[in-house]
Formats: C-alpha cells, structure tokens, sequence
C-alpha cells in the first residue's frame, strides 16, 4: 500500500505558537476514534517531538478489528 502527501498550504508563525498548537500537542484530546478505529490513548517514542522530522507512536486499547499497540507513524514534515 503506498501514501502520497501534498503540503498545499504554508501556514506563517512562530515555531513556539505553531508547536503549542493542537495537532503537535496532546492528540488524545481529539482522536477520539471513528467508527471502527479506535481512539488514541498515548504515544510511545516521542523523545524528537517537536522538532523537525520528529516522530511519535499513536497507541490504542484496540477493538475486535483493530490489534492494541501501535497505530501509525506520525511524522512532523
């Protein structure tokens, strides 16, 4: 399976506002999970978070579709 992204957008700012925003702050306050995915309830490996090209684990409790542990890679671009 193979993901393409596109930046179409550049969004102007300080790097302290634009790391205090919400989707590089704590994430389990909004994926809250949808359907059958199930909600996000920590992270693991976040020791680069917030910088350029940091990564982080999404970790879930899972359901009877989806294995508990981690989710995906969530890269800062």
């Amino acid at each position: 399976m193979n993901f393409t992204s596109k930046i179409t957008d550049v969004l102007e700012c300080s790097l302290e506002i634009a790391f205090k925003a919400p989707i590089l702050g704590d994430a389990t306050k909004f994926m809250k999970g949808y359907l059958f995915q199930p909600p996000v309830t920590g992270f693991e490996d976040y020791k680069n978070w917030g910088e350029i090209n940091g990564i982080r684990y999404p970790i879930n409790n899972g359901n009877f579709l989806v294995k508990k542990g981690r989710m995906f890679k969530d890269v800062i671009l």
